[in-house]
């Protein structure tokens, strides 16, 4: 099988994924992108290195994390999509577990949802399926995070991609 995400082939060889978490508390880089230019740096420099697909998250997955408003969520993602979206045509995948981040993640340029819920949540199947969009349902297997969606351990992993 083979899917296009904008100018990136996925047909079965390995791809970069740059990383960038605009959380000031984040597992995997401690919030060192969680302010504005020096996230758009990191976007910079991640292009220049070579990354073929940029993944923004916008809540921190780490244990003992506070989930974040929807609201607060989108003003930390989509000025980060917005920029990316200004300087270069890589994809860009949003890192989310909301639904609602999700669907104006996509309408702001994202081109995949990445969801970190584990596409547990009927209105993210519901929004993925209405946008026709490719998602990565992320595993997880400690749930630490005290919403009912992410309260029950999984032991499963997934990939999937719709061709349209």
């Amino acid at each position: 099988m083979s899917l296009s995400l904008g100018k990136l082939k996925l047909d079965g060889k390995c791809h970069v994924m740059g990383i960038l978490n605009v959380t000031p508390d984040s597992f995997y880089d401690g919030g060192w992108h969680f302010d504005s230019n020096k996230a758009q740096t990191r976007v910079e420099q991640m292009i220049a290195e070579g990354a073929e697909i940029i993944d923004v998250g916008g809540e921190s997955t780490r244990p003992g994390s506070k989930s974040v408003s929807i609201e607060e969520e989108l003003e930390r993602v989509i000025p980060v999509i917005d920029f990316i979206k200004s300087i270069s045509d890589i994809p860009i995948s949003i890192d989310t577990q909301k639904a609602e981040v999700a669907r104006k993640a996509v309408e702001a340029g994202a081109s995949v949802v990445n969801d970190v819920g584990g596409l547990r949540n009927d209105d993210m199947i519901r929004t993925v399926s209405d946008l026709q969009i490719p998602v990565i349902i992320m595993h997880l297997s400690l749930i630490h995070i005290s919403e009912p969606t992410r309260r029950t351990p999984i032991s499963y992993a997934r990939f999937c991609l719709k061709k349209k």
